[in-house]
Formats: structure tokens, sequence, C-alpha cells
């Protein structure tokens, strides 16, 4: 079976969103890359924006 492969972005927030869901499911997830964008130093700001390069694999 291949993996589905795929990139993600979007605000903090959302992306943490998506990852809590993925994590619910029965899927296996990989990381291939993540990326952090900041327009400032403060890594708590909402206004972060994350890329990450996935793969998911469906437990059968």
């Amino acid at each position: 079976m291949l993996p589905i492969t795929f990139r993600v972005y979007g605000l903090k927030a959302s992306i943490i969103d998506l990852m809590n869901h993925i994590l619910t499911q029965n899927i296996n997830v990989s990381f291939v890359k993540i990326s952090l964008i900041a327009n400032e130093p403060n890594l708590t700001s909402p206004y972060l924006t994350l890329v990450l390069n996935l793969r998911l694999y469906r437990a059968v």
C-alpha cells in the first residue's frame, strides 16, 4: 500500500486542530518535514504559520 503524501499549511491553531483530528482516526502518520514561519520572535503568537509535509497510512 502506498502512502498519501501531501503538504498542509495554515495558522498554528488550525494545524493543531487537524493533527488532533488525525490522532482520533485510525491513521498512521509520518512527518517528512515541519516548518515554522514567524514574523516575530514570540513562539506563542497565534499568527504563526506551520507547514507540514505528511505521509498518511491507513491501517486496514
